[in-house]
C-alpha cells in the first residue's frame, strides 16, 4: 500500500521530467504501481465496501425455512436452487454456520439455566435436612438423587423425607440398603 505523501511525490516529479522507471528505483515502488498511481493522477482511497452475495436476495427464506428444517444446508440448498439460486452448497454452508451456532448456544444456555435450578432445588433440600448419615450424590446412578453413604434409595426402603430412586439401579443396590 503506497501512502499519499509518496504518491503526491510521484505525481510531482514527473511532472518534473522524470522517468517511470527513475522515479520507480528511487522510490522502491514496482514501476506498475508508479504507471498506476499517474495513470489515475493523484493519491485516491480505496474502493471498499461489501461485496453483494449470491445467497444475499435468499437471507429471509433462509432465516424463515432454516428453524424448520433444522438448519440442514442439503435441504436448503436444494430449495434455494428451485427457488432460482445459481450459489454453491458451500455458500450455504456459510450462512448457516453462525444461525448454527447462536442456536446451539441458546440451547446450552436453557440447559444450564434448568439444571442449574434442580440443583439449587437439590441443596436446599439437603441443607434443610439434619441425620448422622453422610449426603452426597452418586455419579454413576443415572437419576442424580441424593444418596445415603454412596448408595440409591431404591424405591422399597422406607425413611421419611428422602427421595425415591426409581431407576433400574435401584434394584441392584436394594439388596446393599437391606
Amino acid at each position: 500500500m503506497v501512502r499519499a505523501d509518496l504518491v503526491q511525490e510521484i505525481v510531482a516529479r514527473r511532472e518534473r521530467g522524470e522517468s517511470t522507471r527513475q522515479i520507480a528505483r528511487e522510490s522502491a515502488v514496482d514501476r506498475k504501481t508508479v504507471r498506476r498511481w499517474l495513470r489515475i493522477g493523484g493519491w485516491q482511497p480505496r474502493q471498499g465496501g461489501e461485496r453483494r452475495r449470491a445467497i444475499d436476495p435468499y437471507i429471509e427464506f433462509v432465516d424463515q425455512r432454516g428453524p424448520e428444517v433444522g438448519w440442514n444446508g442439503v435441504v436448503l440448498h436444494r430449495e434455494l436452487m428451485a427457488l432460482g439460486f445459481s450459489g454453491s452448497y458451500q455458500q450455504v454452508q456459510r450462512l448457516l454456520k453462525p444461525r448454527r451456532d447462536r442456536r446451539r448456544r441458546q440451547e446450552a444456555a436453557t440447559v444450564r439455566s434448568r439444571l442449574s435450578r434442580a440443583n439449587r432445588r437439590r441443596s436446599t433440600t439437603a441443607s434443610s435436612r439434619s441425620g448422622s448419615e453422610s449426603i452426597r450424590r452418586r455419579s454413576t446412578c443415572s437419576c442424580i438423587r441424593w444418596t445415603i453413604r454412596g448408595v440409591c434409595l431404591p424405591a422399597g426402603i422406607a425413611t421419611s423425607g428422602w427421595p425415591r430412586c426409581s431407576t433400574a439401579t435401584s434394584a441392584r443396590f436394594a439388596t446393599l440398603a437391606a
